[in-house]
C-alpha cells in the first residue's frame, strides 16, 4: 500500500490532487495536469518517497467520454525499490 505516497502528494500539492483511490494495492492519484510533471519529480526526489523506478508511461483515448471530463488520460506508474511502494499518477486532458 502507498498511503504514504498519496498523503505526501496531498500535502505537497493540495487541491491540485483532484482525487485518490486505493484498491487491492493499486494506489492512484488524479492530478491537475498543471502539476503532473512536478508531482512525478517530487516522488523521485523526496527521500520519504524515493520512487526511483519508472515503471510505465502511457495514455488512453476515450473518444466517447464527455469533453468536460477530458478525452485523454495520461498516466505514469513509479516504484521505490528501497521502500517497496508504488503509485500511479493520472491527469485528464481535453482534446484541445
Amino acid at each position: 500500500m502507498s498511503k504514504l505516497l498519496l498523503d505526501r502528494l496531498k500535502a505537497q500539492f493540495g487541491d491540485a490532487v483532484l482525487e485518490t483511490s486505493s484498491f487491492r494495492g493499486d494506489d492512484v492519484a488524479v492530478l491537475d495536469p498543471k502539476v503532473w510533471r512536478a508531482a512525478a519529480t517530487f516522488l523521485r526526489d523526496d527521500p520519504r518517497c524515493a520512487c526511483d523506478y519508472f515503471v510505465d508511461l502511457s495514455a488512453v483515448d476515450f473518444p466517447d467520454q464527455d469533453e468536460d471530463k477530458g478525452r485523454f488520460e495520461v498516466y505514469l506508474i513509479v516504484y521505490s525499490v528501497a521502500k517497496k511502494h508504488r503509485v500511479r499518477l493520472t491527469a485528464r486532458l481535453r482534446a484541445e
